[in-house]
């Protein structure tokens, strides 16, 4: 779904052998971690270790795109990851972040401070 996307805005992905591939260009580290008072939870997390109620984790996926032919100029050098925080819980997760802005319009929003949201 990502490359045939992609695809549609100009992204030339036939010298991209596979998905897998395309992942470790366009996001090149984990799609979450464990969230603590020092933001990164643990530099030693196991990604294979099952996680526990009470923990809060991220799931952040982006794609941040590299200069490359591979990928219209206009691009190159632009990120973009949506982040959500979740609670573990024992019977099911609670998301966080549930009202932070994800949708374009809300980010724009954001960013331009007519969505009333105070800044940190």
């Amino acid at each position: 779904m990502l490359r045939k996307e992609l695809g549609k805005i100009g992204f030339n992905l036939t010298g991209v052998a596979a998905a897998g591939d395309l992942e470790r260009i366009l996001y090149p580290h984990y799609v979450g971690h464990p969230l603590g008072i020092d933001l990164h939870e643990s530099t030693h997390f196991e990604r294979n270790e099952p996680l526990k109620t009470g923990m809060v984790v991220t799931i952040e996926p982006g794609i941040y795109v590299p200069p490359s032919p591979l990928f219209p100029k206009e691009f190159h050098d632009i990120g973009i990851r949506i982040e959500d925080e979740v609670l573990v819980g024992t019977d099911h997760p609670t998301v966080l972040s549930v009202n932070a802005p994800k949708e374009i319009v809300d980010v724009e929003g954001a960013c331009q401070g007519i969505l009333g949201l105070e800044p940190f």
